[in-house]
């Protein structure tokens, strides 16, 4: 039987092996080194850490110039993980999309992702999802997307943001002129946080989907956030579902979306 060759594969996916940094590292060394084509690289739900850095300064070293996608979600990355990670791609000028969800990088690990976007001009889709980001680490990031102006999406669900993270966060949003996407779903955000975005919906000018269901926004944040949909013309798509509003909360929601052609309140 012919023997493929990996470095002429333009996707590679090594998904769900519980494979080490040294079995991974063994394999895609040459892969790296030799692969022109290389577009997608999935190692995700395996046993990462990045620890020892040397599947990172793989990366580093890579000639490959065609690697748009990296997905290291549901490893063990955590925060040191991710400082190997960050110093590896800082001269990278490929990718435009890494997902490191469900890696426990913490505040420590959002405050260099936030460095790093503050400098990365061709990173548009950044997942961060589940990795105990508190609001300590939501200023950080929010203080990057005053400066970042390639992204578009950034998925923060189910992390710990709160209202305090998620101010910080709306006020990066009056500024930013270029992020499209934001998923702040399960992030215990409550009427003091949804009224901070609604000021910030009615001002953006870019976002067209975002993501706020799961948390705890009861009548008062829904009937502000339900009147600055109003007034906003760019949202396509609003997630809603799961938040402990009354009646009347929900039906202003539910006119407000009804009113801009079918947005979803996750039904």
């Amino acid at each position: 039987k012919e023997m493929v060759d990996i470095t002429q594969e333009k996707e590679i996916r090594l998904e769900k092996r519980e494979v080490t940094d040294e079995e991974i590292q063994s394999v895609l060394s040459e892969v790296l080194q030799e692969s022109q084509v290389l577009e997608l690289l999935s190692l995700r739900d395996n046993q990462i850490t990045l620890a020892n850095g040397k599947l990172t300064a793989a990366l580093a070293a890579s000639p490959c110039r065609t690697l748009r996608e990296l997905d290291l979600g549901d490893n063990q990355i955590g925060p040191v993980g991710a400082e190997k990670l960050i110093d590896a791609l800082k001269e990278n000028k490929s990718l435009t999309t890494i997902s490191l969800a469900g890696n426990q990088i913490g505040d420590e690990g959002a405050k260099l992702i936030a460095a790093f976007l503050k400098v990365n001009v061709t990173l548009q889709r950044l997942d961060l999802c589940d990795n105990q980001i508190t609001k300590v680490g939501a200023a950080r990031l929010a203080d990057a997307l005053t400066e970042n102006k390639t992204l578009l999406n950034i998925d923060l669900s189910y992390n710990a943001i709160g209202d305090v993270g998620v101010e910080k966060l709306a006020n990066a949003l009056r500024q930013n002129t270029t992020l499209q996407e934001i998923n702040l779903g399960c992030n215990l955000i409550g009427d003091e946080g949804a009224e901070n975005l609604a000021v910030s919906i009615v001002k953006n000018k870019s976002l067209v989907k975002i993501w706020l269901n799961r948390n705890n926004i009861g009548d008062e944040g829904t009937i502000k956030l339900a009147k600055a949909l109003q007034s906003n013309g760019t949202i396509e798509e609003f997630w809603f579902n799961g938040n402990p509003m009354g009646v009347k909360a929900y039906m202003k929601m539910l006119k407000a979306l009804d009113d801009r052609n079918g947005n979803s309140m996750g039904r």
